[in-house]
């Protein structure tokens, strides 16, 4: 997961936030809250020696003064007034440019992706080039004569090859004792395995390792599961379906993907009967929900547990088995509707696309970036009332597809940036690009699994992450 930066550059990162500058009072251009406020108790004192002077001379020629009482009353008033409006104002300005400087830093941040991903890619072909010379012919030597005294150089003719392209150059795992469990690609359904839920819903799926792992003999890190329950002798109704994205700086974290996703659909059948029965007896939506979210945070629990288990075993700290986790539960309500809710940690995307009088993209989860505009909080050092705070329980009319996918593939349908001349771009163009092209084609194929990954192994300029994609869908 090339987007994850570590949490202890959070301090630093949270001192620049202007955002907090802002909860601090500065203003801008050297003034504070405090400064407008004295600017307002400084008009106030001229307003306050004028009203005296007025008196004073009211005094002296003779003529009525105001009532002392009524005089004090109006001094205390215009003194509120000057010291609200000084505090208001500052408040104002503080924001106002609190704002400028979240908008700048946010140009600059995106500038600092591109370069960044710009210098990735040079890295990428510098190693290439570095290796092509370490095993390119030895430089020109000197011959030597009978006698054993050099003689003139004889050149040799080396015929460089070219650098090694990241596309076509893949290595294995140095260690690969994790391959039967962790292999390259993965996808669902395998063959002559289920994957149809009632009402003519389908699931699919798959996973590939990124040409950036390739290239450097890594394991794939992504991984994801589908676990489908169903009453007994009756169709499969429910499915639950969990991805996992292993942070890249973390050695295990493959092993951590691979232990979240299992223990997240870690259910007994029986476990759904519930829910299944809720839905029977036509309960109210809200309760309905409320046992969709007893599901979601036990999966979270048992997900958490297995990954502290696979550590043990492993040998390693947790920390080492780092990645995020997305997990959605699916279950067909009738012939026009379907219950989805979700939660994660990380920076999956969980996409929805309706059809009513046109197809509309929306949004049931988004990634989740912290502060940096850059890092993902991982699942680990994730609390309870985070899980809480991104659950979504959402029953859908006229749904066509559910497209789950992890930061390698999201990253390529980011929501285009408005320019000049498109200041309100569609932010889902490219989501139903990928849809068209990669997804689509899969729904009419033998093999539907075989063929998403197929397709997933584009190639597209800076985008070298493993790939993950799940689709619930309808035709």
């Amino acid at each position: 997961m090339s987007r994850f930066q570590d949490d202890t550059q959070r301090t630093t990162q949270r001192s620049t936030n202007p955002a907090n500058a802002a909860q601090t009072g500065t203003a801008g251009a050297g003034l504070t809250v405090g400064d407008f406020v004295l600017i307002g108790i400084c008009f106030f004192l001229v307003v306050a020696i004028i009203w005296a002077a007025f008196m004073v001379i009211g005094e002296l020629t003779g003529k009525a003064t105001p009532n002392i009482n009524l005089s004090i009353f109006f001094i205390i008033l215009i003194y509120v007034l000057c010291v609200g409006a000084g505090w208001l104002w500052g408040r104002y300005q503080s924001q106002t440019m609190a704002h400028k400087e979240n908008s700048r830093l946010k140009e600059e941040n995106f500038g600092l992706k591109n370069a960044v991903e710009r210098l990735e890619s040079e890295r990428f072909s510098l190693q290439a080039q570095l290796r092509s010379t370490q095993t390119a012919p030895g430089a020109a030597t000197p011959a030597r004569t009978s006698q054993g005294s050099p003689a003139g150089l004889v050149p040799v003719v080396s015929s460089k090859q070219p650098a090694p392209n990241i596309y076509e150059s893949a290595r294995e795992p140095e260690d690969p004792r994790d391959l039967p469990e962790h292999p390259h690609e993965r996808v669902f359904p395998a063959r002559n395995e289920g994957n149809s839920l009632r009402f003519g819903w389908r699931i699919i799926g798959a996973s590939r390792r990124g040409f950036g792992h390739a290239y450097e003999g890594k394991y794939r890190e992504d991984d994801f599961n589908v676990r489908i329950y169903g009453a007994q002798g009756q169709q499969p109704d429910i499915a639950i379906i969990a991805i996992a994205d292993g942070v890249s700086s973390k050695n295990l974290s493959r092993r951590g993907a691979r232990a979240a996703v299992l223990g997240a659909t870690e259910f007994a059948d029986q476990r759904m009967t519930n829910l299944r029965n809720l839905v029977s007896h036509q309960a109210d939506q809200e309760n309905i929900a409320r046992e969709t979210f007893t599901i979601l945070m036990d999966a979270l629990k048992t997900a958490r547990f297995r990954i502290e288990e696979s550590a043990a075993r492993s040998r390693a700290s947790v920390d080492e088995l780092q990645s995020t986790l997305l997990v959605y539960l699916a279950m067909p309500w009738d012939e026009n509707s379907l219950l989805v809710s979700s939660t994660q940690i990380g920076d999956g995307a969980l996409f929805v696309l309706q059809h009513t009088q046109q197809e509309k993209w929306k949004w049931i989860q988004q990634p989740q970036i912290q502060s940096a505009g850059n890092e993902v909080h991982p699942f680990m050092r994730s609390t309870k009332e985070e899980w809480e705070r991104y659950f979504h329980c959402h029953l859908l009319s006229h749904a066509r597809c559910i497209m789950g996918m992890t930061d390698g593939t999201a990253d390529d349908i980011e929501p285009p940036r408005a320019t000049r001349e498109n200041p309100n771009p569609d932010q889902f163009v490219y989501v139903h690009d990928f849809y068209a092209r990669i997804v689509l084609p899969t729904f009419t194929a033998p093999q539907p699994g075989e063929e998403l990954l197929k397709l997933l192994a584009y190639q597209k300029k800076t985008s070298h992450d493993d790939r993950t994609v799940v689709c619930l869908y309808r035709q």
